[in-house]
């Protein structure tokens, strides 16, 4: 029976700071890497690491007991990215040294988020967690306070939603005193939060990351469609400011007909920056790859389909509501028919692309 102590560094502090390659086997080995992290960052917490798993294995060879040490890194991105690569490496180390149990050594938290994936691969015997002592005193507390506050990884978690709360509400309340308009720096901080918890609950994490790294390229490869994106977005936040700023103009109108008011008055500018969109994403195919993708057409045609049957459910909606007479039943049908048909037209070229793509299937195969 071999039992295996494994050290873990989800945030691969030792690959960024000390370019040692996991996973690391052996004590030799071990304490090298633990060596080599102190030298490049004494602070580190996966050095204690280390140290403790080092000395929980000296304690299990002198009791005779048949035990290997590893240490196995994650990813600097730390979530599913870095999860990923832990258990790679894990069922590497599994297959090599064959043990019956684990012994999971971290340095909080963080690094136990791991243990599901440890658990579904082995029998974990214990999980010891390293906590470094410090004196408790006023002056250790702020230079704790200050050295996290330039931490790389602290000022990304935590710093950057301060800082963008603070800058949003800021320049939201700035806007709305020089324009007589009433703060609206609560609502914005409020987005910002819900959307960061979103975030986070749904892990969304790499889709951003990503989503910036697509924009970088769109930009540096000059897509089209990255700037008709740009164009979109500042037209839609124009069309909502502006219809805002109208329903402001009249204080006795109710929640509900603000919000009505506001959406008929942005409908067709946000049918506009998607459709502007949708053009960029054709013209990029398009330039690239020299043809057109009906299921993009389709979509063009839709929205202009949708912006139609969603006008006429607003100007029912404001019927009901009060804001204007009895609507025009025979506009109302036109303007359906005319969706209908503006939905039909778009369909012909995606129904012949399909249907090409199949007959060119079969006489492939």
């Amino acid at each position: 029976m071999k039992t295996l102590v494994l050290c873990v560094d989800r945030d691969d502090d030792m690959g960024e700071k000390a370019s040692i390659i996991s996973p690391i086997i052996g004590r030799k080995e071990n304490l090298d890497a633990a060596v080599a992290l102190a030298l490049a960052d004494p602070e580190d917490s996966d050095v204690n690491t280390s140290m403790a798993g080092i000395k929980i294995y000296d304690e299990l060879k002198r009791d005779g007991r048949s035990v290997e040490i590893v240490t196995i890194c994650g990813d600097k991105r730390v979530g599913k990215r870095s999860d990923e690569v832990i258990a790679t490496q894990l069922d590497i180390v599994i297959k090599e040294i064959e043990p019956t149990g684990v012994i999971l050594v971290s340095d909080g938290a963080e690094d136990e988020f791991i243990t599901p994936v440890v658990t579904s691969r082995i029998t974990v015997d214990s999980i010891e967690r390293v906590v470094v002592k410090q004196r408790k005193s006023i002056e250790d507390t702020y230079y704790l306070i200050t050295r996290l506050m330039s931490d790389d990884k602290i000022q990304k978690k935590f710093m950057l939603p301060v800082a963008l709360l603070l800058f949003f509400w800021g320049i939201s309340s700035g806007l709305a005193a020089s324009i007589n308009f009433p703060d609206i720096g609560i609502p914005i901080i409020l987005v910002i939060i819900g959307g960061y918890l979103l975030v986070k609950i749904y892990h969304l994490e790499e889709g951003a990351v990503r989503f910036a790294r697509d924009f970088r390229a769109g930009v540096e490869k000059g897509y089209i469609s990255t700037f008709t994106g740009i164009f979109a977005v500042i037209l839609v936040v124009f069309a909502i400011g502006r219809a805002a700023l109208e329903v402001n103009k009249d204080p006795q109108s109710t929640m509900i007909e603000s919000t009505v008011i506001i959406l008929s008055d942005s409908l067709w500018y946000l049918i506009a920056a998607g459709g502007l969109y949708t053009i960029g994403r054709l013209l990029d195919i398009y330039i690239r790859k020299g043809y057109l993708v009906s299921s993009i057409i389709l979509t063009l045609f839709s929205l202009i389909s949708s912006g139609l049957v969603i006008m006429v459910g607003i100007d029912i909606l404001k019927y009901y509501i009060g804001l204007t007479d009895i609507p025009n039943i025979m506009g109302i049908f036109g303007w359906l028919g005319l969706a209908v048909l503006i939905f039909i037209i778009g369909r012909i070229p995606y129904n012949y692309a399909r249907t090409g793509s199949k007959i060119a299937v079969k006489l492939k195969y």
